[in-house]
């Protein structure tokens, strides 16, 4: 009788196995039913309230708008920079060429070296900004160095003498002026720091002084117009300019151009917003040399500002890029 003994434990089991399957899946079903009912009252809260507007690393319209009410505007700064000082000065960065960047804009190689600006496409070379200047715009050299040695590398300062014209007369000027031009060599290590720079210069109004002719000459944040040459880091992957910078430049409109690839694109509004004068940008892709800047200068000198600077830059380009016409020429830059 032993072997037909029964074990009482298995109905019980089988009970608290049945219970504890019911349970289980009670439970999960509820919270299933949680999660879908709140997720449902969250989308249902979210289209009935309006979605917030994205924050803008921009200064507002008011801001601006006072700003600019007491500001000298680009035009009448230039002319009291002529009329107080005989003079108006001008900053540009210049990122030399790096044959090992060429993804953002060819460079040969002989030219490419981005730490020796004196081969270098965009400073040295045959159509560099310190070589074309000097040898063909007919600019004298006032002043030289090596920069810091570590960012910048080499620096010149160049003159020319701008003779009265119809343009300037109406405006008031009617002596002779001097144009002095600081040009700053950046390694190509550091060319993020040399496209932000003119920025800096514009909107902070910081400026740095140096001795030339025997005559103390502010520059960077004290001169009318800054700017850059070389090519666009940008197009490698964007990043904001303007971060820690100020928003908007109270006291005097500075001029700003950038000569690089579709600068027009990364620059333009965001500038034009800070109530910065816009003298040149690039809509496509350029090469930028110096009968660039030389066609920028020229306008400046003439007087003939606004789209002046983008008719003469775009006849430079054309006259040294044989395949390129004016009106083409025209159609690559933007103000």
């Amino acid at each position: 009788m032993l072997g037909l003994k029964r074990d009482r434990r298995s109905k019980p089991d089988a009970k608290r196995r049945t219970f504890l399957g019911v349970y289980w899946a009670g439970a999960v079903f509820g919270l299933v039913f949680g999660v879908a009912g709140f997720a449902w009252l969250e989308f249902r809260d979210r289209l009935r309230r309006p979605e917030a507007a994205p924050l803008r690393a921009i200064p507002s319209d008011g801001l601006t708008a006072a700003i600019e009410k007491n500001r000298v505007p680009f035009e009448q700064a230039v002319i009291e920079s002529i009329l107080d000082r005989g003079l108006v000065s001008v900053t540009v960065h210049v990122s030399l060429a790096d044959r090992k960047l060429d993804h953002l804009s060819p460079v040969d190689d002989k030219f490419g070296d981005g730490d020796d600006p004196s081969r270098n496409q965009y400073w040295g070379a045959l159509f560099g900004v310190e070589t074309y200047l000097l040898n063909k715009a007919g600019w004298r050299r006032a002043f030289t160095d090596s920069g810091d040695g570590a960012r910048i590398v080499r620096r010149v300062v160049f003159h020319r003498k701008a003779e009265t014209s119809e343009a300037w007369r109406k405006r008031g000027v009617a002596e002779p002026f001097d144009v002095y031009v600081l040009a700053n060599a950046w390694r190509s290590s550091r060319i993020s720091e040399a496209m932000v720079q003119p920025l800096r210069d514009a909107l902070s109004g910081e400026s740095m002084t140096l001795t030339v002719d025997g005559r103390r000459l502010t520059f960077g944040g004290g001169s009318s117009v800054v700017g850059y040459v070389g090519q666009n880091a940008m197009m490698a992957g964007y990043w904001d300019p303007f971060v820690g910078l100020s928003t908007v430049r109270a006291d005097a409109q500075v001029g700003l151009f950038y000569l690089c690839w579709k600068s027009a694109v990364y620059f333009h509004r965001s500038i034009v917003e800070r109530g910065l004068y816009p003298v040149l940008f690039v809509r496509q892709e350029v090469v930028p040399e110096g009968y660039l800047l030389d066609g920028l200068l020229r306008s400046l000198i003439s007087g003939e500002l606004d789209d002046g600077f983008l008719n003469s830059a775009a006849s430079e380009y054309a006259k040294n890029q044989p395949t390129v016409s004016f009106d083409h020429a025209r159609a690559m830059f933007f103000r």
